[in-house]
C-alpha cells in the first residue's frame, strides 16, 4: 500500500501479481469446500505472480542501466571539464613562473625561495645571488649555511633564526611578528 502511495517503481505491479495469487488461493480454497466448481488454478495464480516479479526485476534492471548511461554521460562531462581545468591551471603555473623567472633575472638583488621546513634554496633564485655568494648551483642548499657561511653569526643565533623560520613557514603573519625579532 505505502509503495503505490509513494509511487515507488514496481510498486503497482507487485501488489496486483500479489493480489491475483491471493485471488487464486481463496478460489481454490471455495472450490476445495464444494461452494463453487471447477478446476484448481493455484499453480496459474503462482506463474502469473512470478511472471509480475520477473516484469518488475527487467523493469529496474531497464531503469539501472538507463541511470548508469545518465551518469556516465555526467562522469564524462565532468571529466572533460576537469581536464580542461588541469590544462588551464597548467598554463597560468606556467605563466607564473615565467613571469617570475623574468622578475628574477631582471633583478640585481640576491633573491630566493624556500618551500620546506628543510630550508633548501629552491631552484626560483636570482642569478644576482650566485655572483654576491660566489657560488654556483645553489638549488637545494641550506639556505641559512649558505648565507652565513665565513660570517660572524654564532651557532645558537644561526638556531634561533632556524627555528623561527620554521615556525613561520606556512602559518599567518602573526606568526612571524612573534618571531620577527629573531630574523
Amino acid at each position: 500500500g505505502k509503495a503505490i502511495y509513494y509511487k515507488e517503481t514496481g510498486s503497482k505491479t507487485a501488489v496486483g501479481g500479489f493480489l491475483f495469487f491471493v485471488f487464486t488461493i481463496v478460489h481454490d480454497i471455495i472450490v476445495a469446500m464444494g461452494v463453487l466448481s471447477g478446476a484448481f488454478i493455484l499453480s496459474v495464480g503462482l506463474v502469473v505472480f512470478i511472471l509480475f516479479q520477473a516484469i518488475n526485476i527487467a523493469a529496474r534492471f531497464s531503469q539501472a542501466f538507463f541511470q548508469i548511461e545518465k551518469d556516465e554521460k555526467v562522469i564524462k562531462k565532468l571529466n572533460l571539464e576537469l581536464k580542461d581545468h588541469i590544462e588551464n591551471l597548467d598554463k597560468k603555473v606556467a605563466e607564473q613562473t615565467r613571469d617570475i623567472r623574468s622578475i628574477l633575472n631582471s633583478l640585481s638583488q640576491g633573491i630566493f625561495t624556500i618551500s620546506d621546513d628543510k630550508l633548501q634554496i629552491d631552484g626560483e633564485y636570482s642569478p644576482e645571488l650566485e655572483k654576491i655568494l660566489n657560488a654556483k648551483d645553489l638549488e637545494g642548499s641550506d639556505a641559512l649555511e649558505t648565507l652565513f657561511d665565513g660570517t660572524s653569526v654564532s651557532v645558537d643565533e644561526q638556531d634561533q633564526i632556524r627555528a623561527a623560520l620554521n615556525s613561520c613557514i606556512g602559518e599567518d603573519s602573526l606568526t612571524f611578528e612573534t618571531n620577527e625579532h629573531l630574523l
